[in-house]
């Protein structure tokens, strides 16, 4: 259920993305007929992870690790406290290479034109059910990441991310970038 409202998340921010990509495009509509016409929406390589459960975070003390490529990197939290105000998020100091935020999760729905030049879309937070979002720089070969809570193991995952190529602005227009993620639930 959290993996599906993630999902929905990214997919209405990619869907937003591609209304601004139309948007920028249309600007540049004057010089289509000279050629490919490329903007300047720009990607980086990276991966993308979220972890979270259904349901509330129970109140204590929790410490999120993770390697990076046998790098490890660690950051601790406590919840009620660290939770984030609706529609904010908390930035967790976990290391470099890193961005990890706890946020509200959302439930998001999209609308677009019956010809896919225009759209409109909302996210509404859920309450009480929280993520974090780990945002790792490069495109590391081996990702192992853990959660506790009071020294008890709620999480353990290891895994080797698959990329695919991001081309924002469209294939002819320079080397794109290649990104990943997954999605992953504790329950306790």
């Amino acid at each position: 259920m959290v993996a599906s409202r993630a999902m929905s998340l990214l997919g209405a921010s990619r869907r937003a993305l591609r209304v601004l990509c139309l948007g920028a495009g249309l600007a540049f509509a004057g010089n289509a007929c000279l050629g490919q016409t490329c903007t300047l929406v720009g990607c980086s390589d990276g991966a993308y992870i979220d972890v979270g459960r259904e349901g509330a975070w129970r109140e204590g003390s929790y410490t999120l690790e993770f390697s990076i490529d046998g790098e490890p990197h660690s950051c601790d939290f406590v919840v009620p406290d660290a939770l984030p105000s609706r529609g904010q998020a908390t930035l967790l100091d976990c290391g470099e290479g890193s961005e990890v935020e706890l946020w509200q999760s959302l439930t998001c729905t999209s609308v677009v034109s019956h010809d896919g030049n225009s759209g409109s879309g909302s996210c509404t937070p859920i309450a009480d059910e929280y993520q974090l979002s780990l945002e790792l720089q490069g495109n590391p070969k081996t990702v192992s990441i853990s959660l506790s809570r009071d020294g008890q193991p709620l999480l353990s995952d290891s895994r080797d991310p698959k990329y695919e190529p991001s081309y924002p602005n469209g294939p002819d227009c320079g080397e794109g970038c290649r990104q990943g993620g997954y999605d992953l639930i504790f329950e306790d």
